[in-house]
């Protein structure tokens, strides 16, 4: 005899009616609702009842406790079967199917048909067609292959990087910290704050595998020069420090050889007025005949910084005498100008004392 039934609660009335199946259960219901019928589905699924059901998802995401639950039902003998589809989720049109003769159905389905056999013919008709249009939830065993890559593994504050993954031979994956679940491939985009490892995790009936992406996130420091000078005496560069006033300042001998340095560490582009584009890393050498001025832009991802170096060229005819045996003849520099060496040692003290500068 056959007969049906609809009612807008209808997991309820579904749960119920487990218990009381002898021969053949199948259900058409979601995600969720597997979940609520767990407990009865396992203990009809260790008698000789035959169930299959069909979850019903608007994607393919299956939660570690989804999957946990699906193993315990397939061990004890359920055939289970994902069916992908938004519409079918949306509508909710979910139903049961009971020894192939009684249906409980969901309220909407009312006013489709009258007839009791005809409907449950219907429903048990509908199943068959999904089945075949769903992929069979199976219990994978043996090794898991898994790649997990970043596009970028050393990035900025607030860069954005794309993790993406493949995995074979795992029916659950999940990645930590925060992203959660996830479906055996695919790939998200995050915005990276911090230093941070990536965790993917993946797991079939007999295997757990990990997988880590570390991804080293540099804070955008101030940019630095170093500054060195040919030293006649020494005869050999020595460092030397900007002015304790006047940052950026420096105190060079007239006609001595300057050299700028840098090393940034850092993504983005740096700049010089005059000297143009230059590379992150790299230096830039000149023989100071006057006061001489640079200013260095550099632009990152997330600000633009600005320095600006200053050289003040000291007359010193003793230094420059030692100087001019290291530099070419062709200088054109006024020989005047170092007749009296004691004159142009009084220069350089006082201007040492006003301007406060550390050399080195």
């Amino acid at each position: 005899m056959f007969k049906f039934y609809t009612t807008y609660d209808i997991i309820s009335e579904i749960n119920i009616q487990i218990l009381r199946s002898k021969y053949s259960l199948q259900l058409f219901i979601d995600y969720n609702d597997l979940f609520f019928l767990s407990k009865n589905l396992l203990q009809i699924s260790n008698g000789n009842t035959a169930v299959e059901i069909i979850i019903v998802s608007n994607n393919d995401k299956k939660s570690l406790k989804f999957v946990n639950l699906s193993k315990r039902l397939i061990d004890a003998g359920v055939t289970m079967y994902w069916y992908r589809s938004a519409d079918f989720f949306n509508e909710e049109e979910f139903f049961g199917v009971f020894d192939k003769t009684y249906v409980i159905a969901n309220i909407n389905a009312e006013n489709l048909i009258d007839n009791a056999e005809e409907f449950v013919r219907l429903k048990d008709s509908f199943f068959k067609t999904i089945l075949l249009k769903s992929k069979k939830i199976e219990l994978l065993s043996g090794n898991i292959d898994v790649d997990f890559l970043a596009n970028k593994t050393i990035a900025q504050r607030n860069e954005k990087v794309v993790l993406s993954w493949n995995i074979v031979n795992a029916y659950h994956a999940s990645i930590d910290p925060e992203i959660g679940d996830i479906s055996l491939s695919g790939s998200k985009t995050i915005q990276i704050l911090k230093d941070q490892s990536y965790v993917l995790t993946a797991i079939n009936k007999e295997s757990v595998i990990s997988k880590k992406v570390y991804i080293k996130v540099f804070e955008t420091k101030e940019i630095e020069f170093e500054i060195s000078v040919f030293d006649p005496i020494l005869k050999h560069p020595i460092k030397i420090e900007s002015s304790i006033l006047n940052d950026g300042h420096y105190g060079v001998y007239f006609g001595q050889s300057v050299k700028i340095s840098w090393d940034i560490n850092m993504i983005g582009k740096l700049n010089e007025n005059s000297l143009g584009s230059l590379p992150l890393s790299g230096f830039h050498e000149f023989q100071i005949l006057e006061n001489t001025t640079f200013n260095f832009t550099l632009n990152t991802l997330d600000k633009t910084q600005k320095k600006n170096l200053v050289f003040h060229p000291f007359e010193d005819a003793e230094i420059y005498d030692k100087l001019k045996g290291k530099t070419p003849e062709s200088m054109n520099i006024d020989k005047k100008a170092f007749s009296s060496v004691w004159k142009f040692k009084i220069i350089r003290a006082i201007a040492l004392i006003f301007n406060k500068l550390k050399i080195k």
